[in-house]
């Protein structure tokens, strides 16, 4: 009986660049990220001799590239949200959801690297597709952020007179998220809704397919923290009044 081939993504043929590329991938701009872990940087070379192959190094050095020309090392991370970065983000291969990898690298360090505040959103980014970081940059972006009394803050649910905000046909939905299927939009829509990162989305039982969406808090939490900014989301945001 013949043996079964063992090399089922076809990487064999790598096997010496892939060692070259890894040993140096401690160089350079991964050599940066490197200086975030502290005392868990041997762990961290580790990871890239053992796990890393060239598909998912190449996104790793896409990711620390973006970090590199937007922020500069401030502190340390703390090794479990800073593996699971690099864990997710190495199979992130869309130059918008590795801006976003690269945002939270970004905001997870802290003084001592103690600050696990962003573990949550590596799990919500890697669950993520293209498609949806589009549809959340823009509602992030085009959205007035409210201070509540308490101080919270959040997006108004869709109203008739805050309609421009929250209303969306689905041609521009097509455009802002660059996908034209209409029953991937809704899927979309509905798994951004289980995640609890917006409200609203396409109302299956209107004659028009149109969509609100409103971004929760979560989302702008979450959204401030994928852009590298890790104090006072109220900050962040452009367009933000109190109640």
């Amino acid at each position: 009986m013949s043996e079964k081939p063992t090399d089922i993504f076809g990487i064999a043929p790598f096997g010496e660049a892939t060692k070259v590329i890894v040993e140096k991938g401690t160089d350079g701009a991964l050599g940066t990220i490197r200086t975030l872990f502290g005392p868990a940087a041997e762990e961290v070379g580790e990871f890239f001799r053992d796990k890393v192959r060239v598909y998912r190094y190449q996104n790793l050095q896409k990711m620390a590239n973006k970090y590199n020309l937007k922020y500069t090392p401030d502190g340390q991370i703390h090794p479990k949200t800073g593996m699971h970065i690099l864990e997710y983000a190495s199979w992130s291969e869309e130059d918008e959801i590795a801006e976003m990898w690269a945002g939270l690298l970004a905001s997870s360090c802290s003084t001592e690297g103690k600050d696990d505040s962003n573990l949550m959103f590596t799990f919500a980014l890697q669950k993520l597709s293209v498609v949806q970081v589009r549809i959340i940059a823009h509602v992030c972006t085009n959205r007035t952020v409210r201070i509540g009394k308490n101080g919270l803050i959040y997006c108004r649910i869709h109203t008739v007179e805050h309609a421009e905000e929250s209303f969306f046909k689905i041609e521009e939905l097509m455009r802002i998220s660059g996908c034209d299927d209409a029953q991937r939009l809704d899927r979309e829509l509905d798994h951004l809704r289980s995640m609890e990162l917006i409200s609203d989305g396409f109302n299956a039982s209107a004659e028009d397919l149109n969509a609100n969406i409103t971004p929760t808090a979560l989302c702008l939490h979450f959204y401030a923290r994928v852009n590298g900014h890790k104090s006072d989301p109220t900050l962040f945001y452009k367009k933000v009044i109190k109640d």
